[in-house]
């Protein structure tokens, strides 16, 4: 559900044979790859105009489920400071490279109906997960 810290926010929905996963939030990357751009630094970050990394915000995980199939369609992500909102793009959805085959969303179901725990990890800048 979450990989961030105060400068970037990313959320990633696994399918087994995907380990990279398909993504939304703000911020990431290196050389090889950008991570993903739902929202821009002024709007999440340390003093930004929407979500200020410097304060308290919410977050709410929305995992919809295909009312005829029963089958989880995505993820989406919302982040909440005040009267402001961030989304993500519908996240495992949407065409392309951003999207999964049905034979995946009936894996993912399958493992948040079996117990599967959505996690986060934080990040702290030159210092990696959990520090």
């Amino acid at each position: 559900v979450q990989e961030a810290n105060a400068y970037a926010w990313h959320s990633v929905l696994h399918s087994s044979q995907d380990p990279n996963g398909k993504d939304g939030g703000y911020g990431g990357g290196e050389w090889s790859w950008s991570g993903p751009r739902d929202w821009t630094n002024k709007e999440y970050g340390p003093n930004s105009n929407c979500i200020d990394t410097n304060k308290p915000f919410k977050v709410t995980a929305h995992f919809p489920i295909d009312t005829n199939t029963g089958i989880l369609t995505h993820m989406k992500v919302i982040l909440n400071q005040n009267t402001c909102f961030l989304k993500t793009k519908d996240i495992g959805k949407g065409g392309g490279a951003h999207s999964y085959k049905e034979s995946d969303m009936i894996s993912i179901t399958k493992g948040l109906k079996d117990g599967m725990t959505p996690v986060y990890s934080s990040y702290t800048p030159n210092k990696g997960p959990g520090a």
